[in-house]
């Protein structure tokens, strides 16, 4: 007999979902430490936000338990049972890496960087087998946040394993869950980082193993009396758990440190949450209004969908120079706006296609573009970086001044004849003012035959603090195979305030190199 949807369940999901798409990952467009929009209002989420994934993945040992358990006891295969689950994951999942693609490598030409996660054809390859994150990296790549379709799909195949194999035993299929709960939060304490045992699947197994747990907590409260015994115990539960959040007292004292509050969540605050939206009539009534009805039903594409749109307004911005303000309140409108109005979308077509040919396509599709990937990198089109160091501050990076009589020089090789296109370094101002004579000069010397291919000259007044400078050729710049030096000049004497640039140490206090990246195409045609 098919169960009745349990919809306070689906909205809270969705609910998630807007909190990791609008909050929490909006600081992939707002760079760190410029503040976000209403952070006064939501700056609990925009700090914790990235733990609302948990409340996803035990909304999803809930529901797998409460629909497929007793099917996986009567006999449903192992093949059947996972199709039906990966059936409807697969399509948007698929359309969104190739999407992310294209849109990486685009956004890398405008900027000489990808879009916060990363991008390789190894990670392509992963991601055609939705095995990008968990089973053997911890990396987050081309569309980030669909890390947790390939922890779902772990615990997909986890929750069917552990509950075939309790044979209908009520106490070890509950003895199996405890001890899969323990495991995983015992890899999320010990910081473990191995294929399989890593932080991202632990985080989802104790997570939706919990949910499972919940699920049968539930099955015993069927009846109307202890229905409303719940119903008292939930909203003391969520008392408890909105003084903690909004207390004046910080929540982070309370926790030792950010693992033993996402510790916390796993077990106490999101189970709470989570009994609370079943039993508490009035929270569930709230749950069960249309909005958040259809909030519920495209949790899927607003998950998918957010960094998508993310990233073609970044891309927008670069293309045509648009310096836009992240932390105004109507971009961050707009973004929302567009997201949803683009889900909305996605959601009405996807319910009108044949969901198997719809499967069929996108993955072929996929695979050939796979291909073409590769083609294109091995091409020389696309634009790489030469040399590649660290363009962001951090505790080992240090300030060196630029003087009239010194110069700073960083030394790379050239494999291929390549077409030097940009080069990008790290300034350091102190917010001081120059003079309009004081310049930095950027050379490029062959270091075999001492020929100076590039020199640019840089007004000092043009750089800011803490900041990337970039320069693109105008030029055509071509760079036979050899050993190359870029070299930095300046006529600043001791008198005038001086420019830095940012060099790079490792943990023992060894150079890495200045801060720097060079960016060339390879020759095509000699």
């Amino acid at each position: 007999m098919k169960k009745e949807r349990i919809y306070s369940l689906d909205a809270l999901k969705g609910v998630a979902c807007l909190i990791i798409a609008f909050l929490w990952h909006y600081q992939n467009v707002q760079p760190a430490g410029l503040g976000e929009p209403l952070q006064q209002y939501f700056g609990f989420f925009y700090r914790y936000g990235k733990y609302f994934v948990e409340l996803f993945f035990m909304i999803s040992g809930f529901t797998m338990a409460y629909c497929y358990k007793e099917k996986i006891d009567d006999g449903l295969s192992f093949y059947d049972y996972l199709v039906k689950r990966i059936k409807h994951l697969y399509p948007l999942f698929y359309l969104t890496l190739l999407y992310m693609a294209v849109m990486q490598m685009a956004y890398y030409q405008l900027a000489g960087k990808f879009f916060v996660y990363k991008v390789s054809v190894w990670h392509f390859i992963l991601n055609v087998f939705c095995v990008q994150t968990g089973w053997f990296n911890t990396d987050q790549s081309f569309n980030g946040p669909a890390w947790c379709i390939s922890v779902e799909i772990f615990l997909y195949i986890l929750f069917y394993i552990t509950t075939y194999f309790s044979k209908r035993d009520n106490n070890k299929y509950i003895l199996l869950t405890i001890t899969s709960v323990f495991i995983g939060g015992a890899i999320i304490y010990g910081g473990l980082n191995y294929p399989i045992i890593n932080s991202p699947m632990a985080r989802g197994v104790a997570a939706f193993f919990v949910g499972v747990l919940l699920n049968e907590f539930e099955t015993k409260w069927e009846d109307e009396s202890k229905a409303k015994i719940a119903d008292r115990i939930s909203i003391i539960l969520m008392g408890i758990g909105l003084i903690l959040i909004v207390s004046p007292l910080n929540i982070e004292r309370l926790f030792e440190n950010d693992v033993s509050f996402q510790l916390s969540l796993i077990i106490v605050f999101f189970p709470m949450l989570i009994v609370s939206a079943i039993n508490c009539v009035w929270l569930r009534r709230f749950l069960e209004i249309k909005p958040l009805k259809i909030i519920g039903t495209v949790s899927l594409e607003v998950y998918l969908l957010h960094t998508p749109v993310q990233i073609t307004i970044k891309t927008i911005d670069k293309l045509l120079g648009l310096h836009i303000d992240y932390l105004n309140i109507y971009m961050w409108i707009g973004y929302i706006t567009i997201t949803m109005l683009i889900v909305m979308v996605v959601k009405h077509f996807s319910g009108r296609l044949n969901k198997r040919n719809y499967f069929r396509d996108t993955l072929v599709a996929t695979i050939f573009f796979c291909v073409i990937l590769v083609a294109i990198r091995l091409s020389g089109v696309y634009l790489s970086p030469i040399v590649d160091n660290n363009l962001v501050y951090t505790d080992n990076s240090k300030g060196v001044v630029i003087l009239e009589g010194n110069e700073l020089w960083e030394d790379f090789k050239v494999k291929d004849t390549s077409i030097l296109e940009k080069i990008q370094f790290y300034t350091i101002t102190w917010n001081e003012s120059f003079d309009d004579n004081q310049f930095v000069t950027v050379s490029i010397v062959n270091c075999e035959t001492d020929e100076k291919l590039y020199e640019s000259e840089v007004r000092l007044n043009t750089c800011k603090d803490a900041s990337v400078y970039e320069i693109d050729l105008s030029e055509q710049v071509i760079m036979p195979s050899g050993n190359y030096r870029i070299v930095f000049t300046s006529d600043t004497n001791e008198s005038q305030n001086p420019l830095a640039l940012m060099e790079n140490y490792d943990s023992n206090g060894n150079s890495e190199g200045l801060a720097i990246k060079v960016y060339a195409r390879k020759k095509l045609v000699n």
